[in-house]
């Protein structure tokens, strides 16, 4: 009797050294990351001119998704407009992606008055899908320079926050 409760301890340990080690690659699992490819676009412009992904190729950027109504795009606009100047347009850029239903006749006359310093294209129902939908406005994705998707950011998001992405991403 007592050679079998020895073997069933044994057992019982294996099993919970195998449970153990499952729990601990599953834990390990859920903390690795891995960053989902952006997706191409090829859009207009506010002058009609088409834009695509290429145009920026071997950039980090800030894809920032917004409507020109709304108070937390606009505080948002600022912010992406002072990291452009310290990022540079050599390695960084920032695509804003207009989503007013009005088009490019309300929005243009906005980035002139605002005198925004980045390119706007007109966001289609294609590549807001293509980005996995949005849920808020503003939404910001932070890509870098191999086509990765590093974050996406949804909300006024504080300078601190991108600037940290942006040297992590350029190694800054």
């Amino acid at each position: 009797m007592e050679g079998r409760q020895v073997s069933f301890l044994k057992r019982l340990a294996g099993t919970s050294l195998v449970a153990a080690s499952l729990f601990c690659c599953v834990q390990a699992a859920e903390q690795v990351r891995v960053a989902l490819p952006a997706p191409s676009f090829e859009l207009k412009d506010l002058d009609g001119q088409l834009v695509h992904s290429t145009n920026f190729h071997n950039k980090a950027l800030i894809v920032f998704f917004w409507i020109s109504t709304d108070e937390p795009c606009r505080k948002q606009l600022p912010v992406l407009m002072e990291l452009q100047k310290k990022f540079g347009d050599k390695e960084f850029a920032v695509v804003g992606m207009a989503l007013d239903p009005t088009g490019p006749q309300a929005i243009k006359p906005f980035a002139e008055q605002h005198k925004l310093t980045f390119p706007i294209l007109i966001a289609d129902y294609k590549v807001i899908q293509d980005f996995g939908g949005l849920n808020a406005v503003p939404t910001l994705f932070v890509i870098d320079k191999r086509r990765n998707i590093i974050h996406k950011r949804v909300g006024l998001t504080d300078k601190a926050v991108l600037e940290d992405d942006l040297k992590a991403i350029l190694k800054k």
